[in-house]
């Protein structure tokens, strides 16, 4: 049970079908850190986003767009060697980073920094020869509902995330970042 050969983690996706996106489409397979939506499908809230409604765990709906911005985020909290399982509010990290190097960023700056790495990795994997085949989950998960439990009877429809979120993400039909995408990303040359 893995994507693209990475463990699943102890979340059972059918119970958090954005987390199962976020597995999907994570650069690095399925890795639970790559934008800890599961923290958002369990009530938390991110003002700094937009996220000010609970996210329903079970709809697929939505979730495309989501799962990208705390994507894009985790690459932000990444790349600056910050704990993920601290909720510092992003506005203060915005802060201490203007802080820090004497460049002032905002919020949605940050999540266009954020949004570029996510992009280069991609574009890293696609010449690896990543492509919508590899983002998928095990077909258990797609396929085989709960028998028991507060998901009973749930599985992950993973499709219409997916459109959603190459859609959002400004992606082909086979996930590889179109050329306008990199244009606005400044990555046009790079990869």
């Amino acid at each position: 049970m893995h994507v693209k050969g990475t463990e699943i983690p102890m979340h059972n996706l059918r119970a958090f079908k954005g987390l199962g996106l976020q597995y999907a489409t994570s650069n690095r397979g399925a890795d639970h850190l790559q934008g800890a939506f599961f923290r958002i499908e369990g009530g938390e809230r991110q003002p700094d986003l937009k996220l000010y409604e609970r996210v329903d765990r079970f709809k697929t709906e939505g979730k495309g767009w989501v799962v990208a911005v705390m994507e894009d985020w985790h690459e932000v909290i990444e790349s600056l060697g910050l704990c993920k399982f601290v909720s510092t509010p992003l506005g203060h990290v915005a802060g201490f980073y203007s802080m820090v190097t004497r460049i002032t960023k905002r919020v949605p700056d940050l999540l266009i920094d954020g949004e570029r790495i996510f992009n280069l990795k991609r574009m890293f994997n696609v010449r690896a020869g990543i492509s919508r085949k590899d983002d998928t989950l095990p077909e258990r998960f797609l396929s085989e509902p709960l028998k028991e439990g507060g998901a009973k009877g749930q599985v992950v429809e993973l499709d219409g995330m997916l459109e959603e979120y190459y859609e959002h993400r400004g992606w082909d039909k086979n996930s590889v970042p179109r050329k306008e995408t990199l244009g606005r990303l400044g990555l046009l040359g790079i990869v």
